[in-house]
């Protein structure tokens, strides 16, 4: 049967000449190669894990907030943590404060979207708790105001973000900025250094 339109219907990308599943692979590779040899950035990454081991031995717990495809990041993490990562073991308290979207809306309606996520913080976080902030761009209002609740509070901080991030970096405790400015690299590897730190608490705690 005709589409109806016989020019759009011969528009198409010949997948074969143009390499593009080749190329999207291989950059995705060579950003993972340039954070795997960067042995400053794997410190950093080890003594996060070591701080979230820390968190659920002292009784706290870890909150996650990302926009956008970081919010899906966020979620993800969520679910490794609460239900399991490799394990069958008990459930671990993480709050992902992307979540209740009558709250988010309620916050971002009354107070400013650059609020959705600080708000939260100051009505859940305790001293002890660490804060997890992913923004590829660094440049996320509402994980800045975070920040500068979670320093009130006595709540240690993590920023994940890319090339772009130094600034946010310095308002942190720990950073990790991935050596891209490409947004879906960038998420590709906070997925994997989140992976990771999943990882680290089961084997720790439920070893």
């Amino acid at each position: 049967m005709s589409s109806g339109n016989p020019e759009k219907s011969q528009i198409r990308v010949d997948l074969s000449t143009s390499n593009l599943v080749g190329n999207e692979i291989k950059e995705s590779y060579e950003v993972h190669k340039r954070l795997l040899e960067d042995e400053a950035k794997l410190q950093t990454i080890q003594a996060v894990v070591q701080e979230c081991i820390d968190v659920y031995k002292r009784g706290n717990k870890i909150l996650v907030a990302g926009n956008g495809g970081s919010s899906a990041d966020a979620l993800h993490m969520g679910g490794e943590i609460l239900c399991r990562f490799k394990k069958d073991r008990p459930p671990l308290p993480i709050r992902v404060l992307t979540t209740n979207i009558s709250t988010i809306t309620a916050i971002a309606n009354d107070y400013g979207y650059e609020y959705i996520f600080s708000r939260q913080i100051e009505a859940e976080g305790v001293p002890g708790d660490i804060f997890i902030g992913l923004t590829t761009s660094g440049k996320s209002l509402n994980i800045h105001k975070a920040l500068e609740i979670c320093k009130n509070k006595n709540i240690m901080t993590v920023i994940l973000t890319g090339s772009q991030g130094a600034e946010i970096s310095s308002a942190c405790d720990y950073s990790v900025i991935v050596p891209s400015h490409n947004t879906p690299r960038i998420q590709e590897c906070h997925l994997l250094i989140l992976h990771t730190i999943c990882l680290g608490i089961e084997e720790a705690i439920f070893s």
